[in-house]
């Protein structure tokens, strides 16, 4: 009986693309999964009670370490709440954070007398804030100084 030349190549087309499937699948497998070192639950204490998390030494490392760590830029400003107190912040905006995106801003060790003599000092007009507080903007020479300051805390805020 006559097969057409389809009916003959059918059965080994089948066979190609079940091989070519099972391949893939077990390549799949066989890989290891990327290594993510700074999840938000990666924290690392130290014998001194302070913690690492992000890639960075809360306490130690600076804002601008961090800014290296993740190659990502930052907008710096001092921020006065209502009862008077001074804080210096560095918001990062959205970042990718290991395998996950987040929005993230660091607030800085610093020297509350020098923050107010900053705040004194620059006579640009503040912004208010939802949460009460003013926005402060620094000047560029702030700004360089402020980059060595040490982490204080940081915020992290997933978005997916």
């Amino acid at each position: 009986m006559f097969r057409s030349p389809i009916s003959r190549i059918f059965p080994i087309f089948q066979r190609l693309i079940v091989a070519l499937l099972l391949g893939t699948a077990i390549a799949a497998c066989t890989a290891k999964a990327p290594d993510h070192p700074f999840l938000p639950w990666d924290i690392k204490v130290f014998p001194d009670g302070t913690s690492a998390v992000f890639g960075v030494h809360l306490g130690k490392d600076s804002l601008l370490e961090f800014k290296r760590v993740y190659d990502q830029k930052a907008d710096l400003a001092i921020f006065v709440d209502p009862d008077k107190k001074a804080s210096l912040e560095a918001y990062f905006g959205t970042m990718n954070v290991g395998a996950l995106t987040a929005s993230v801003a660091i607030v800085a060790k610093t020297d509350p007398k020098e923050l107010n003599e900053w705040i004194a000092n620059n006579h640009a007009k503040p912004d208010p804030t939802p949460s009460g507080a003013w926005k402060y903007p620094m000047t560029d020479e702030h700004i360089r100084k402020a980059q060595y300051f040490p982490i204080e805390s940081i915020t992290y805020t997933r978005l997916t």
